[in-house]
């Protein structure tokens, strides 16, 4: 996805929560590393391939990227790491 005319990766996942009295509950999460600088240019040592983020600090970017990440996914949290 783009913000500001750069693209930014994110990690959707989910985790199940069971209980034996009420049943089970879902949790969505996106994680958003950042904006991608390099898209897997190189590959590590177990050649897998490496790709470069620098992390949003901005606070108006999160608020607007949330924004946008909720109108698709609006019952997800959304982290930046």
């Amino acid at each position: 996805m783009t913000h500001r005319g750069k693209e930014f990766l994110y990690a959707m996942g989910m985790a199940v929560v069971d209980n034996a009295c009420c049943g089970a509950g879902t949790w969505q999460f996106l994680n958003v590393p950042g904006y991608i600088i390099s898209w897997k240019e190189k590959n590590n040592a177990d050649g897998f391939p490496v790709s470069e983020v620098e992390s949003i600090r901005n606070e108006d970017e999160q608020r607007e990227i949330r924004e946008r990440l909720k109108v698709n996914f609006p019952d997800a949290q959304v982290n930046f790491i």
